[in-house]
């Protein structure tokens, strides 16, 4: 089913009657680019300026032999950027407290999920998002030894300059008291770093020396990062901490401005999260698509359907109606693994017609029967299990079939839901992760392929009442969908119905309109594609929740509803969180390539009328889809897929017309 009312059809079956009306997303009021400017000030970055002091314990210029050494380097986490992870219609209760609408009903605003990503953090690479409690100042201490004609400089490349016993610093990390236990010393880098002896070296200098001056300095360490934290103890900036220099944010210091005459006022700002700190470990797992549109193995004849690999012959141009021929889909799920933490337990789900079942997990230990893999496999040892000749490296360039899309879901859903991993720890968060090219097109949806059978006895309908049977238990279990989904020419435009299961379940939702990315450049849509799954990544720690307003279009009724709504504009942190030096804007649509990938909102429809048609649709056709509640080729609607169920009547579809069972149908020819 079309997730764009207006874009090319989904269903390849289907044949719109004439004349149908062309409709398009609306962008609501793209922020002008001298507001956007204003803003942001001069264009340059407002993060804060990283600290210029630093602290040396020794004498940095012997006279005669040479020194031992201590050099702290203080280092402020800094806001990164601010970015929009997912955004969807929202409902104010008699209480205030705002929800996500995620189907037809009354929507009073917009619920925005952002991540405010720092700095790389030394201690905690993987996870750059910042949340509640975080300490954002750091320290790195390295060992160095002073020599004779020192000047000063401890750069590694300055062949006059202070020797540096070693490169890996003894200590990097949050700034507080140290301890002897805090303090590491690799022998394997007693080595002076640029291999020169400078004259009066001890010959004899080993680990226990270096050890022993370690040990006896800890006060004088301590004593140092006390001055650098200009307090009695050391301590350093607290994400939400409460004191006057403690970065933190809310509805004055955040703005959503969805337009230049828009003050983009918060109603509200919350912190967002199922784990209650960074230990927490996550259970994850990653459901790649691997249907034949992603390689373009679609059969040409029906507009690039997806179908049966022995029902058509292989296109020759099948490169061009590939959606991913260099598998960027791929190379960001290894990427993605490499972020998770050795306590992290993480699965792989490939899905498509092609395997039994419509499921295959690409493990070391696979032995072909995908629910006893995902549980042998399922755990930390990342690159072991999952990487490698036979993990993800064996996968690309097999895609074909249909895309068993709901078939993985729902096996993930249950796998996590239910605990089956045996080693699962209490309290880790669960989520799916899906990556994929568009819908579900192995069941008997609009979006199934015409006169095909069916691959999967799953539905978007069966996976959306799990997840809501299980919020609506305040004591059920809490399993996420993250999607980020992509185009191909044959299903272009979003998917409404992966949109809503992970609306429903407390996921997030990316699009990323691909079809429009240069085919000549595919870094392009590498790079949107990467981002995407980082945030989705970054996303699983926790996120904040912004509440506001409807935007000025949507009052005034400019953006239809069964359309697919684009938000542009700009979120702008403001100085008074101690984030930033001056008022900045981060744009809600990044661009790749000039070409905006926007955070969507479905405005849903709820009869026919809604899409401008004066009738009902009948039993054969579609006007506002039952399924997606987009509007499907303006007021004239298109047929179902030959060989589909009627609507509210016995028979099959033909044509957009109900003919009996047994009845066959010429256009499957």
């Amino acid at each position: 089913m079309n997730g764009v009312a207006g874009a090319p059809r989904r269903d390849a079956g289907a044949v719109p009657r004439e004349p149908t009306t062309r409709r398009r997303r609306w962008d609501l009021a793209l922020l002008p680019l001298a507001a956007l400017a204003a803003a942001c000030g001069d264009g340059s970055s407002g993060a804060l300026p990283p600290p210029s002091r630093e602290v040396v314990i020794g004498d940095p210029t012997p006279t005669t032999h040479p020194r031992l050494g201590l050099r702290i380097l203080p280092r402020a986490l800094q806001l990164d950027s601010a970015s929009v992870v997912s955004a969807f219609p929202a409902k104010r209760g008699a209480d205030g407290a705002w929800t996500r609408q995620c189907g037809v009903g009354p929507v009073d605003g917009v619920l925005t999920d952002v991540v405010l990503a720092s700095t790389a953090r030394s201690s905690d690479a993987e996870d750059a998002g910042m949340r509640p409690g975080d300490r954002l100042d750091e320290v790195t201490i390295t060992l160095e030894l002073f020599a004779p004609g020192c000047r000063g400089t401890t750069s590694f490349f300055d062949e006059g300059g202070c020797r540096l016993v070693g490169m890996a610093p003894v200590y990097s990390g949050l700034v507080k008291g140290l301890s002897e236990a805090d303090l590491s010393f690799d022998p394997g880098t007693l080595l002076l770093a640029n291999e020169v002896t400078p004259p009066g070296l001890p010959p004899d200098l080993h680990e226990a020396d270096v050890t022993r001056f370690l040990r006896a300095n800890v006060p004088a360490l301590n004593g140092a990062l006390a001055e650098l934290s200009l307090g009695s103890e050391p301590r350093s900036r607290v994400f939400g901490g409460g004191g006057p220099n403690d970065p933190d944010v809310s509805a004055a210091t955040l703005a959503l401005a969805f337009d230049d005459e828009d003050a983009g006022a918060l109603d509200e700002v919350a912190w967002v999260s199922r784990t209650p700190d960074r230990e927490t470990p996550h259970d994850l797992l990653v459901l790649v698509d691997m249907s034949g549109s992603t390689l373009g193995l679609v059969d040409a004849a029906r507009d690039g359907a997806e179908a049966r690999p022995s029902s058509f012959p292989p296109p020759s141009d099948f490169p061009e109606r590939a959606s991913d021929f260099a598998n960027a889909r791929i190379g960001a799920a290894f990427r993605l693994l490499r972020t998770l933490r050795p306590r992290d337990r993480v699965g792989i789900v490939l899905f498509s017609e092609q395997y039994p079942g419509g499921v295959a997990v690409p493990c070391a230990r696979a032995t072909g029967d995908a629910v006893a893999d995902l549980g042998a496999c399922f755990g930390g040892e990342h690159p072991d299990v999952w990487l490698g000749e036979q993990g993800l490296d064996r996968v690309g360039g097999s895609s074909a079939g249909r895309a068993s899309l709901w078939q993985a879901v729902d096996l993930a859903y249950g796998f996590l839901r239910d605990g089956r991993g045996a080693t699962g720890v209490a309290g880790a968060s669960k989520d799916i992760l899906v990556i994929s090219d568009g819908p579900d097109t192995c069941g008997d949806g609009e979006a199934a392929t015409r006169c095909e059978p069916t691959c999967s006895a799953v539905s978007a309908a069966d996976v959306l009442a799990r997840v809501e049977a299980d919020q609506a238990d305040a004591s059920g279990p809490r399993v996420a969908i993250h999607v980020v989904q992509f185009e191909s020419p044959g299903y272009p435009g979003p998917d409404a119905l992966q949109q809503e299961v992970a609306c429903a379940s407390g996921g997030t939702y990316r699009f990323i309109p691909s079809e429009r990315f240069p085919r000549d450049d595919p870094r392009v849509f590498r790079e949107a594609l990467d981002d995407a799954v980082l945030m989705a990544r970054f996303a699983l720690q926790g996120r904040w929740r912004l509440a506001r307003g409807l935007p000025a279009a949507w009052r005034a009724g400019d953006a239809a509803r069964g359309d697919e709504v684009a938000l542009s504009g700009a979120l702008v942190t403001r100085v008074g969180s101690h984030l930033v030096t001056r008022d900045t804007g981060f744009p809600l649509a990044p661009e790749y390539s000039w070409i905006p990938v926007s955070p969507l909102l479905r405005r849903p429809c709820a009869t026919a009328s809604d899409c401008g048609a004066t009738d009902e649709a009948g039993a054969c056709d579609v006007i506002c889809s039952p399924e997606t509640r987009l509007c499907v080729g303006g007021a004239e609607g298109v047929d179902l897929p030959a060989n589909a169920a009627c609507r509210g009547e016995e028979g099959v579809c033909c044509e957009g017309l109900c003919q009996p069972f047994g009845i066959y149908c010429f256009v499957c020819d």
